[in-house]
């Protein structure tokens, strides 16, 4: 009897195990935003990854038979959901896994896996190995492209606006719809991120973010602009092996930054004189100061607005940028008031507008929420006020003359206030306002005439003394009529001249009469 022994080729199988990076936890952490949730990641069981294995040389066994050649497919298989796939049993040798497919989302790793299924001695007849292979999740790069409105200069009154590539803006990542990682559950609209505006975009780059809804928006427009509060929502569901998904917001279109501006009202009023007749003028600050105008200046000091005060005594400075600016008049509403030399400083923020006078002190301000528009500060004008002095002094002689009772007329004759000269002479009266008015004797000082000639003078300037000069004639004496011209004297001296000469020949003729007595 002849028994014959097979030889057979001792095999092994390979066990390769597929994981993939998945969120496993949630950290919250406080922001300045408020809470912010960052998922963490890790390594877990990731079912569906297909892999195929490769001879990586030429199989024979013992009998010569050629079992596979280098580079042929021995086996295929895909995870099972312990991510795991186990070879059937191969020839003794070298091997390669290259995995063919990924679940979406995954990114898959094209290099093969090399692995050797070496001999284990006559005691064993299937070897094995094992084989690990990992997959990163896909990333995400979202983006929006931002630009912010820009002042190049100021025209009618309005400033001129040009977009520019925007910087400096916050925007925020939320979830849209409740999430649960884990053990966490993240409520709906939370805060997964943020980033910063850098020369025109907002990028979220290699975020990895479950699959879900979510939104961007902006949480801070910075210190002059006005917040945007669009949310830009997207969708993310893998749908593919791409390393890196792209994601432009508001279709590519650029979301723009409004600049903030404020508005500002303020109340004019004049000062008003009233005529108490004998007495003067007394004032009272009530006049309303439609016309006047004011000039806005910039922080260099360059006018870019000028400002009409309207007929309800408002003015009302419009489109005010954040920055500092400066307030003042340039023309007062009548020719009879004084031009106010005050510059008042304005501080405008996206809170409001704070106004200070030219001492630094704050005369008012207005809120930017507030939705009914307030006075948020007063101005007045003075009259222009000046004094009437007027001179009395004898007309021959130049003296001057105290006790002399004199009355200040307005441009109607109304009598505004009267006095008398004191012991030089001198009758003043102030703050009389701007107009047109006439010193009037109505009692000279003893011996003298009255003088009938109105002494007219005008206020025009603030704080200066309007001179004027009045004459009085003296009383003629008994006998000497007072025709009060250069004729009637040579008359009195020819009259005088003739009536000596009467005088003379009547005591010739006495004389004559007394020696024709003898």
């Amino acid at each position: 009897m002849v028994i014959k022994f097979v030889d057979l080729s001792q095999k092994g199988v390979a066990t390769l195990t597929k994981t993939g990076a998945t969120p496993v936890a949630v950290e919250k952490v406080e922001t300045e935003y408020g809470d912010q949730y960052k998922f963490k990641y890790d390594y877990t069981a990731l079912a569906g990854a297909e892999f195929e294995f490769r001879a990586a040389e030429d199989f024979t066994t013992a009998d010569g038979t050629t079992r596979a050649h280098k580079g042929d497919v021995v086996a295929t298989g895909t995870t099972d959901a312990q991510g795991q796939i186990q070879t059937p049993e191969l020839y003794l040798g070298k091997y390669t896994a290259t995995e063919i497919s990924a679940p979406t989302g995954f990114i898959m790793n094209p290099d093969p896996i090399a692995f050797d299924l070496k001999y284990a001695g006559q005691a064993v007849t299937v070897t094995a190995t094992s084989l690990e292979a990992k997959n990163d999740f896909q990333q995400l790069d979202i983006t929006l492209n931002k630009q912010e409105e820009s002042i190049s200069g100021w025209k009618d009154n309005l400033p001129e606006i040009k977009n520019v590539a925007a910087n400096g803006q916050v925007f925020g990542l939320f979830t849209q719809g409740e999430t649960t990682i884990g053990d966490t559950v993240i409520p709906s609209e939370s805060l997964v991120a943020t980033t910063t505006v850098k020369d025109g975009k907002a990028e979220f780059g290699a975020i990895q973010l479950p699959e879900g809804y979510y939104y961007v928006k902006e949480l801070d427009a910075g210190e002059k602009h006005d917040l945007n509060t669009t949310m830009y929502g997207f969708h993310f569901h893998t749908t593919d092996n791409e390393k890196i998904k792209h994601i432009d917001l508001n279709d590519s279109k650029v979301i723009n930054n409004k600049l903030h501006e404020n508005e500002l009202s303020f109340k004019k009023i004049n000062e008003v004189a009233t005529l108490v007749s004998g007495k003067g003028y007394s004032y009272a600050i009530t006049g309303n100061a439609a016309g006047a105008i004011f000039e806005l200046l910039d922080a260099d000091k360059k006018v870019i607005q000028t400002i009409t005060v309207g007929k309800d005594s408002i003015g009302s400075i419009k489109h005010l940028p954040v920055g500092t600016f400066y307030l003042r008049e340039s023309k007062p509403s009548a020719t009879n008031l004084v031009l106010s030399k005050e510059t008042l400083k304005l501080v405008s923020t996206k809170d409001g507008v704070t106004v200070f006078d030219s001492k630094d002190k704050q005369i008012g301000e207005t809120k930017a929420d507030t939705k009914k528009p307030t006075i948020a500060f007063e101005l007045t004008n003075e009259l222009i006020k000046d004094t009437g002095e007027l001179t009395k002094t004898d007309v021959s002689t130049g003296k001057r003359l105290q006790n002399t009772s004199i009355r200040i007329l307005d441009e109607n004759g109304k009598t505004v206030v009267s006095g008398r000269t004191d012991k030089n002479g001198v009758f003043s009266f102030g703050n009389l306002p701007a107009g047109k008015y006439s010193f009037q004797e109505y009692d000279a000082p003893k011996g003298y005439e009255i003088s009938e000639a109105l002494v007219p003078f005008e206020i025009t300037k603030n704080g200066e003394i309007v001179k004027a000069v009045m004459t009085d004639k003296q009383t003629p004496k008994p006998g000497l009529p007072q025709t009060g011209n250069a004729t009637s004297g040579w008359l009195i001296v020819i009259g005088m001249v003739l009536l000596l000469g009467v005088l003379a020949a009547t005591v010739v003729i006495g004389g004559a009469k007394k020696k024709d007595g003898k």
